[in-house]
């Protein structure tokens, strides 16, 4: 045979054991008749409608005797792998940024106890506690929407690196992919970016009312 070109699927099982011939040539090396044939392949659109094209396809076929399975089906224990290794990830990544939160709140407990002469004075010069706990909320929005945009830069810049770059290639005969996975999920992004938000501001709102409810003079006493 005359090989006219390589192709790599990124996966090893198939592109170790696959080849594209025309059909006429595989049928008389195998032997077997133009009206045989011992599977089909389907493409679709788009991916998101495999199990539902799948469902439709077996429900229809297999009463002939005819056996469906989509490409999901078949890479089950792959897709399983990684669906744990999202939900891990998952979690990991909560806890990071839960140690942020903390972080910011240790942070403006810490500010406002060493400004309260300053927060003191505001007060006995007629601020009032809404306004000095504006202040310290303030504050944290910064630290926070800071850290959001240095976060979020960074993953970007990963998300590129990995898809783009050979730098995180896999040796394709040890594991089943040659790159890393990495998918890239606007929705995910923004949901994730606001909910660190908010509870950056709930960690900054706590330090803010307890210094807001404390009066001038308990703080220049306690000096």
């Amino acid at each position: 045979f005359r090989v006219s070109g390589i192709y790599r699927t990124g996966y090893y099982e198939i592109d170790a054991s696959s080849a594209i011939l025309p059909i006429e040539t595989v049928q008389d090396l195998f032997g077997v008749s133009a009206a045989l044939a011992h599977n089909i392949e389907i493409a679709v659109a788009s991916r998101s409608d495999v199990e539902t094209i799948s469902y439709h396809l077996t429900e229809r076929l297999l009463m002939s005797g005819i056996y469906f399975r989509s490409w999901r089906q078949m890479r089950e224990p792959l897709f399983r792998a990684v669906n744990l290794e999202k939900r891990v990830m998952a979690i990991i990544l909560s806890l990071f940024g839960l140690v942020a939160v903390f972080s910011v709140f240790s942070a403006l407990t810490a500010t406002s106890v060493e400004k309260r002469l300053e927060l003191a004075a505001l007060r006995a010069m007629g601020m009032s506690r809404r306004a000095v706990a504006g202040v310290l909320i303030f504050a944290g929005c910064i630290c926070g929407g800071l850290g959001l945009l240095l976060g979020g830069g960074l993953s970007i810049a990963c998300h590129l690196l990995i898809t783009r770059s050979d730098l995180f290639r896999l040796p394709s005969d040890i594991y089943d992919l040659d790159r890393l996975p990495s998918e890239w999920s606007t929705s995910l992004f923004a949901g994730t970016a606001c909910v660190l938000f908010v509870l950056t501001i709930l960690a900054a709102i706590i330090p803010a009312a307890l210094q807001a409810q404390k009066p001038p003079s308990a703080a220049l006493r306690e000096e």
